[in-house]
């Protein structure tokens, strides 16, 4: 019977012990978790970093015309930037899956894809703008959005300026709500609450007209509700563009809609209710209808000109070392003829190492700029806002002037007046109302005395060279080192932005082949790491969290406060139990009795007046704060108190026949004694000051005197928690404590076992 009772009692704890861990051992699994996932259901304890191997889900695409590094950089940066033609023909793979940032990648282009080599633009191509443009410019008076196509010299420039577009236009929560909506204005138009165009057919004085009339706009309205009921089915889909196939098939639905005869009648009346559904009802839908046929037509024809096969279909490239890609860097930055004029700026750089390097270059351009207008009249208070302004106003007309093609450096002369400056830009675009504004803005900027054409072509040259080197920079620190690649492919790129979450793998082909062609393949992507990368994956939440806020500062000041305020709370909880337990005085045990009750009350109750106490001395953010009100704790009193009441009063008697005084005995005699109750009682007070998080937060504004819990709400934001790296970041927070509990748990186990005991 002892025997089942042992056995039940060890079953209890270890169901105990179990239900302990799990959650920690929860904490620490979801530390090495992907972001994908951390959501999963039903919940997993394992993790893809632990593989060698990640399949990752990537979506074709192909480079259509942006800022140059424009996920990069600074607000000053971006400023100065202008939006840059591609030199470089680009295919991108969007990465639709969790970041990887190391490894070998390996992608696959599925089937046998086609390709074209760059041409001119054909016939065909102009028939199908011209359609495009008649077509968009219908559906604008229905609500959609214009396909605004120029006139191109290349036909990859028409399908790349058209796709573009089209991923707008054809979205799936634009497109499909307005038709919807189209639809019941359509319906509402021939019937609303008994009014409409059903309303005026009681005016049709031939009774077999009328009754014709009435069955013909019945049945159109009911067409159109069971389309719109169908049409609901397209806003939920896997991609956020509909697809080849669903844009056919909603074309399908809108010619059954109009698929009505219409009646054969004579009176004039009816004629005309006829002509006005003909011309509001039926056209508009026959718009939408032939505008996605189209699209059809497009896509058929884009697939007709890739005459090309490609052979080898598998991408093969490294991520490669720091050391490599400063190399590259300094290369190409050589290489580079509009930052010749700029390579002391650059020398000055390198020779202090390449972080944020495209933010230095442009504030060292912006200090040499700011000085030039200080010598020239500009105040010191208002010489950076101005070179502000100047950056700003001087991107918006160089990008509003970006398609003229011309080199606008050239057409200005250093003698130019700014009246010949406004002249001469304003000619390129003489219609752009945005141009004149920018260049009456530039006007108001040049200080008086300078000589505007040479400073205009100075703030030109050091805005193309700030594009220049951010997508120089941008290009090389992302370039992957080619293992292996079909013949067209030049270079393998893969950019990424951890705040903002995306990833894209850029393909640089040769520059006769346009990467727009590549748009409409199928792709298989896949990430190879070895023993030292599975390593890195492993741990790289913690490292993200690390870098996530300034861990390392809060970690000193967890530290440094749950360290002092331990040290102080043992030498006044150890003073006030002496004075309650060894030495008499009057009124001894009705103080101590008085100390003992204030634990009743909840902490929170005296927030506010703590906090108001704190303020009226001036102690908001500093260690003042965090330290000085939490050295009492009544409980530390309590629990030194009960175990100095265990040693002999004898002891005391002697020590005190030989000469000692009460001083003396407390640190010499009874603290000694009492060390696992001073442990106990330290290591309760070091936790509690580790783990202290609302009072940190209150009378602490600035991060310098934060500590580790606090630190902690960093990873908390609007779009939810980042439940990895908070468990990450979590773990090594109470790291410390775990390793100076396990230290110290004989002591702890000793103190709390042997207190009050006689």
């Amino acid at each position: 019977m002892k025997g089942l009772k042992e056995i039940i009692i060890y079953i209890l704890l270890s169901i105990g012990a179990v239900v302990m861990l799990v959650p920690f051992a929860w904490m620490i699994s979801t530390s090495f978790k992907l972001p994908s996932e951390v959501d999963k259901w039903p919940p997993q304890w394992g993790s893809k970093n632990f593989f060698s191997k990640r399949l990752v889900k990537v979506k074709g695409g192909f480079d259509a015309e942006a800022a140059v590094g424009s996920s990069e950089g600074s607000l000053r940066e971006a400023l100065a930037s202008v939006v840059m033609k591609r030199k470089e023909n680009v295919f991108t793979l969007n990465v639709n899956d969790d970041l990887f940032y190391r490894g070998e990648l390996r992608v696959l282009i599925e089937g046998t894809p086609d390709y074209a080599k760059s041409m001119p633009i054909s016939e065909r191509a102009r028939e199908l703008i011209s359609e495009i443009k008649s077509l968009s410019a219908s559906m604008r008076n229905m609500g959609f959005k214009t396909v605004n196509l120029s006139d191109y010299g290349k036909l990859e420039d028409f399908f790349k300026d058209y796709f573009t577009q089209s991923l707008d236009e054809f979205n799936r929560l634009n497109f499909v709500p307005k038709l919807i909506a189209s639809l019941k204005r359509y319906s509402d138009l021939i019937e609303k609450n008994g009014r409409g165009l059903v309303l005026f057919t009681k005016r049709v004085r031939n009774e077999r007209d009328r009754k014709v009339l009435e069955e013909f706009l019945k049945n159109l309205k009911g067409n159109f509700v069971i389309t719109s009921e169908s049409l609901k089915t397209y806003l939920k889909g896997a991609e956020e563009n509909l697809s080849y196939s669903e844009m056919m098939e909603i074309a399908k639905l809108l010619e059954n809609s109009l698929n009505v005869k219409v009646p054969s009648v004579s009176d004039p009346y009816a004629k005309r209710i006829l002509r006005i559904v003909e011309m509001k009802i039926v056209d508009p839908v026959k718009k939408l209808k032939e505008r996605i046929k189209v699209h059809d037509e497009v896509i058929k024809y884009y697939k007709s000109v890739q005459n090309k096969v490609l052979k080898e279909r598998e991408i093969v490239a490294r991520f490669t070392s720091k050391e490599y890609r400063i190399n590259l860097l300094n290369k190409r930055l050589k290489k580079s003829s509009a930052l010749k004029p700029y390579f002391d700026v650059i020398k000055k750089i390198e020779s202090e190492g390449y972080e944020k390097f495209t933010e230095r270059f442009s504030g060292l351009l912006d200090e040499r700029l700011a000085k030039y207008l200080k010598e020239h009249g500009v105040s010191e208070d208002l010489v950076y806002q101005r070179v502000s302004d100047l950056r700003s106003v001087i991107s918006s007309i160089m990008n509003v002037l970006t398609e003229s093609g011309k080199n606008l450096e050239k057409v200005i002369s250093d003698t130019d007046s700014i009246d010949n400056v406004k002249e001469k830009l304003s000619s390129i675009l003489p219609d752009s109302l945005l141009l004149k504004t920018q260049l009456s803005k530039l006007e108001r900027l040049i200080p008086k005395g300078v000589k505007a054409g040479k400073f205009v072509k100075r703030l030109i040259n050091e805005t193309v060279a700030i594009s220049v080197i951010r997508e120089i920079y941008s290009n090389s620190m992302s370039a992957l080192k080619i293992l292996k690649a079909p013949s067209i492919v030049k270079e393998v790129r893969v950019k990424y932005d951890k705040e903002k979450y995306w990833e894209v793998i850029e393909v640089v082909l040769n520059k006769d082949i346009p990467g727009v062609y590549f748009r409409d393949e199928k792709y298989k992507a896949a990430v190879f790491f070895n023993f030292k990368e599975v390593l890195a994956n492993i741990f790289q939440n913690y490292v993200d969290a690390w870098h996530a806020a300034p861990f390392g500062r809060y970690y000193i000041n967890t530290v440094f406060v749950a360290t002092t305020t331990t040290i102080l709370e043992v030498i006044v909880a150890s003073m006030a139990a002496f004075a309650f337990s060894i030495l008499s005085f009057k009124g001894r045990d009705f103080l101590f009795g008085i100390f003992v009750a204030t634990m009743m009350v909840p902490g929170e109750v005296l927030l506010v007046p703590n906090y108001i106490t704190i303020s009226k001395f001036g102690w908001i953010d500093t260690y003042y704060a965090l330290i000085i009100p939490w050295i009492v704790s009544v409980f530390a009193i309590f629990l030194i108190r009960q175990y100095f009441l265990t040693l002999p009063k004898e002891l005391y008697d002697a020590a005190k026949i030989d000469g000692c005084s009460n001083w003396r005995y407390l640190w010499q005699i009874a603290v000694p004694l009492s060390r696992p109750v001073i442990i106990t009682g330290a290591l309760l007070k070091f936790v509690g000051s580790w783990n202290a998080f609302l009072w940190v937060l209150i009378v602490t504004n600035d991060p310098k005197y934060r500590t580790l819990p606090v630190g902690l709400y960093t990873f908390r934001g609007e779009a939810g928690d980042i439940y990895n790296q908070l468990m990450a970041a979590a773990t090594f927070s109470i790291l410390p404590v775990i390793i100076l509990f396990l230290f110290a748990q004989k002591h702890f186990i000793r103190g709390i076992a042997r207190t009050g005991l006689k």
